[in-house]
């Protein structure tokens, strides 16, 4: 609670001191991510026998790009051969209609990524509401068992349609220039990505067995850091690597909780 209503104790600016209980050790400091990658999945290959296991444990980090560094690193230590399903992308301006090439490097929230490569059993996150009425709603989480070149076979991994198989296929989705796009384009892919790790923002409402925490960069709005910590059941169910703000080769164990005590006190 000390963290949520920022009276935990700063040791400057809004930085917090986070107790050793709490971090990530290795014998290799130049390898902490794989660390805390292994705390939170400690067997791949039991989860990928029996991924229901995976729904309790995820590794929360601020921004999508490093969401996505991690679920790459983890589905390359995922037992299973891989499956590469790419996207067909197109400009809706004519006179683009040559930068196909680059469009497959964009990324933007809420995006499917050009490349998605998943493998037997892992997990994914659904990025539209596609029925949700049958459970298939943005943020639903997917284990994906067969794969094929326009739809997916999965299973609803948690909720009140845990267990429920469902079909995914690929559809057109398009991003306009509102979306900061300098190219306006339609790509048509399956609406999903890897979900290993997801932005701490996302994780809101949900309890977990065990919560990793990435802090490449800190926090950056009110309340963050005490949702990221409090996913989790009880304290010895949190591991976390946080990096120094000045020095992003080392890690630390201070970081800034943001607390506006303007909101604290309009909600209480």
């Amino acid at each position: 609670m000390d963290i949520g209503n920022g009276s935990a104790p700063t040791i400057s600016g809004t930085n917090i001191k986070i107790p050793q209980q709490f971090l990530v050790r290795s014998p290799d400091s130049s390898d902490l991510l794989s660390s805390l990658i292994t705390a939170v999945y400690p067997n791949l290959n039991l989860f990928q026998e029996d991924p229901y296991t995976l729904m309790g444990r995820i590794i929360l980090t601020t921004t999508n790009e490093y969401v996505d560094e991690i679920n790459t690193i983890i589905i390359g230590k995922y037992p299973g051969e891989s499956k590469t399903l790419l996207s067909y992308d197109v400009p809706l301006d004519e006179k683009y209609k040559n930068c196909q090439d680059l469009l497959h490097t964009l990324s933007f929230p809420g995006l499917p990524p050009h490349t998605l490569l998943l493998k037997n059993n892992c997990l994914v996150i659904l990025l539209r509401n596609l029925n949700p009425c049958g459970g298939l709603c943005n943020g639903t989480r997917l284990i994906c068992d067969a794969f094929h070149d326009h739809l997916l076979s999965c299973f609803i991994a948690f909720g009140e349609y845990k267990g429920k198989h469902v079909f995914i296929p690929k559809i057109p989705l398009e991003m306009s220039r509102d979306e900061r796009c300098a190219i306006p384009f339609k790509r048509t892919q399956f609406p999903v990505k890897l979900c290993f790790a997801m932005t701490i923002n996302k994780s809101q409402g949900q309890t977990l067995e065990f919560a990793g925490i990435f802090l490449r960069r800190p926090v950056f709005c009110h309340g963050q850091l005490y949702v990221a910590m409090s996913r989790a059941k009880n304290a010895a169910s949190i591991k976390m690597l946080i990096y120094d703000e000045i020095d992003n080769s080392k890690t630390t164990n201070a970081t800034a909780n943001i607390v506006y005590s303007e909101i604290i006190a309009y909600l209480t």
